[in-house]
């Protein structure tokens, strides 16, 4: 059975929910013991990205990418996001299809253009799934805190597994190569028990800063679900708040706001 198109491009944006240091075949490896401790990890892990701080200092981001469904069609992806909260893609589908998601700190919006060019504007409840957040580096600033579980073997790397447990329930695992201290796999927990996985595959870098060049969603059967290839990034590009506004004409007085401030 297809999924609804909305559904297969929320999932591909989730496919880039984590865009820290990766499994890279110029990484040398480490000869170190094993970390023995959460701290050690993550210091170790910033450090593949340049530290920290160099991380932290990302304030927006633009990340270029082509999707690829489980049916073979494709399409660019386009992401773009800036600190703290906004946040605004653009999705060039199959036959046409256009999808526009937004989030301005406030609401969070979908337009839906179909093949017959006819534009659906919706809005959605709460904010929008973050992609750009760095949790392992800042978890206090992504609302998250981290475990440290037992090492794990995936596939041919033993790897360190951390846990990030976010305040609105949702749980995101990381498993990160012992010698590389690079991403192999990441599942995301939903609070409803739904689960996501994700495969790591040909890093590249940006300005010192790891990316995923491939990400491969792992369907519960084995078999590969949507998968996306990033093309390009850029970083600290300039944008002000209102590019990440619904478009201008399509508000009414009774459009829906989250009037919460947000965390």
């Amino acid at each position: 059975m297809k999924r609804p198109l909305s559904l297969v491009f929320t999932s591909a944006l989730l496919c880039l929910m984590s865009l820290c240091p990766l499994v890279a075949q110029d990484v040398p490896a480490e000869t170190r013991a094993l970390a023995s401790t959460l701290d050690d990890v993550i210091e170790r892990y910033c450090e593949a990205s340049g530290g920290r701080e160099h991380i932290k200092a990302v304030r927006s981001l633009r990340i270029e990418t082509v999707l690829t469904m489980a049916d073979g069609s494709s399409g660019k992806l386009v992401y773009i996001k800036k600190q703290p909260y906004y946040m605004r893609s653009i999705w060039y589908g199959p036959r046409g299809i256009v999808v526009r998601k937004g989030f301005n700190g406030k609401r969070a919006w979908e337009l839906f253009q179909g093949p017959d060019g006819r534009e659906r504007l919706s809005y959605l409840d709460g904010r929008l799934s973050e992609i750009f957040e760095w949790v392992l580096a800042d978890p206090e600033a992504c609302g998250a805190t981290l475990t440290m579980l037992p090492v794990e073997r995936v596939g041919r790397e033993e790897c360190y597994r951390v846990r990030a447990t976010y305040a609105d329930g949702n749980v995101r695992d990381f498993w990160l190569d012992t010698a590389s201290l690079c991403e192999v796999r990441v599942t995301e927990t939903r609070k409803n028990g739904a689960t996501t996985t994700f495969l790591i595959e040909k890093p590249l870098k940006y300005d010192g800063i790891w990316f995923p060049g491939v990400q491969r969603e792992i369907m519960p059967d084995g078999s590969t679900g949507n998968t996306i290839e990033i093309l390009d990034v850029q970083m600290n590009i300039g944008l002000l708040p209102c590019f990440f506004d619904p478009p201008e004409g399509l508000l009414g007085p009774e459009s829906p706001q989250n009037t919460d401030p947000v965390p």
